[in-house]
């Protein structure tokens, strides 16, 4: 019987072991990116190649392009991955009768340190690649 109870406890402990390592383990894979901080610049990834700019600081943005100019407006920063997230813009079209209260909602990938991928549609028109400034 002392044998029994041996392997038992053994078991148990490896058990146990397993379970705090694949805690660790998810943890790890939980950490979140930083939302993209500073002034980014850079070009569309397609045939267009459009100047893309934006400013990220303290849940205010800036982003424009030769279609959009959205000037110092609220943003929020949701990480989805370890190496990025969602940047949301928030602005207000106004029209005669009416405020329009819209998003744009911005895919962020960290490529490098002063290196982000922007997608804000599908393709490459729809992508940037932008560098910090």
């Amino acid at each position: 019987m002392p044998a029994d109870k041996s392997n038992r406890t053994r078991e148990l402990g490896v058990g146990a072991l397993m379970v705090v390592v694949l805690f660790a383990v998810t943890t790890l894979h939980a950490q979140s990116a930083n939302a993209p901080e500073g002034s980014w610049s850079g070009h569309t990834n397609g045939k267009a190649r459009v100047v893309v700019n934006l400013t990220v600081r303290s849940g205010l943005c800036a982003y424009s392009d030769p279609y959009v100019n959205l000037p110092g407006n609220r943003c929020s920063w949701q990480p989805t991955a370890s190496n990025g997230g969602i940047l949301t813009i928030f602005y207000e079209t106004y029209a005669p009768t009416q405020v329009f209260h819209n998003k744009l909602y911005l895919g962020i990938t960290w490529v490098t340190r002063d290196q982000i991928l922007a997608r804000a549609g599908p393709g490459d028109d729809g992508a940037a690649t932008l560098n910090r400034q």
